[in-house]
């Protein structure tokens, strides 16, 4: 009986774990910018000062969606919807979800991504084509 609980306790701590990694993405993220914008001021280069030429510097990404979420809509078939909807092909998916061709073959196949690919897959629901574009763009300028 202790090794079930103890099992358990393991698990759920697994699992907590998970969810704050998730939940502190987004704001990495934002450090990993601000440490940007600190070394450029330090550089002496100018930055955008109005919200007009801030768009200049490139789209944002995607807002990034709740686990749940993600998990509720990801299904094989809402992938390959995502993608023709977006009208792109699988390597230009991979490279905005961060994974290679095969990988997206695989999940429209019907494997199950990663929790962290399938929040990305379903944040990428939330923009249409053109800004699809856009972050193909400024992905490949990097």
């Amino acid at each position: 009986m202790i090794a079930k609980e103890a099992k358990l306790k393991n698990d759920m701590v697994r699992i907590a774990r998970k969810e704050a990694r998730l939940l502190i993405a987004p704001l990495l993220e934002r450090i990993a910018a601000q440490k940007k914008e600190l070394i450029a001021l330090k550089r002496g280069r100018p930055l955008p000062s109005s919200p007009a030429r801030q768009g200049a510097r490139g789209p944002r990404r995607p807002s990034q969606v709740s686990l749940q979420e993600a998990r509720d809509w990801f299904s094989a078939q809402a992938l390959v919807e995502l993608r023709a909807r977006l009208d792109l092909s699988a390597a230009q998916l991979g490279r905005l979800a961060g994974s290679s061709v095969g990988s997206i073959y695989l999940w429209e196949s019907g494997k199950t991504p990663s929790d962290n690919f399938v929040v990305k897959l379903a944040s990428l629901r939330k923009i249409g084509k053109r800004r699809a574009r856009q972050l193909l763009e400024a992905t490949a300028a990097q």
